[in-house]
């Protein structure tokens, strides 16, 4: 059980694979996400990939009040993930997008 598994992350015609290795003390494995803000990664149509803990950008707005900026990635408006609850995924913020 304590062996290291592989997740892979399939969106917008990329995949992001992320090594999750098991923690005896927590009973449960923990994922080594990349960091896409040392890193960038893109997807085909140029979308940046980014993990739902890592620090909105300026235009970031929280998927559950617009009036309110976001904090991190995965509460904004325009985070999609493959799977619900998912940590990592792409922004889909017009701007942020790359030719």
């Amino acid at each position: 059980m304590d062996r290291p598994i592989v997740r892979s992350y399939c969106l917008d015609g990329d995949e992001c694979q992320v090594l999750f290795h098991f923690d005896k003390s927590c009973d449960r494995y923990f994922g080594e996400y990349p960091d896409f803000e040392e890193s960038p990664r893109y997807t085909v149509n140029g979308w940046p990939w980014v993990t739902a803990m890592q620090e909105a950008c300026e235009h970031g707005i929280n998927g559950y009040c617009e009036a309110h900026r976001c904090l991190e990635c995965g509460s904004c408006q325009y985070y999609r993930q493959e799977q619900e609850h998912d940590l990592v995924g792409i922004c889909t913020h017009e701007l942020r997008r790359r030719a």
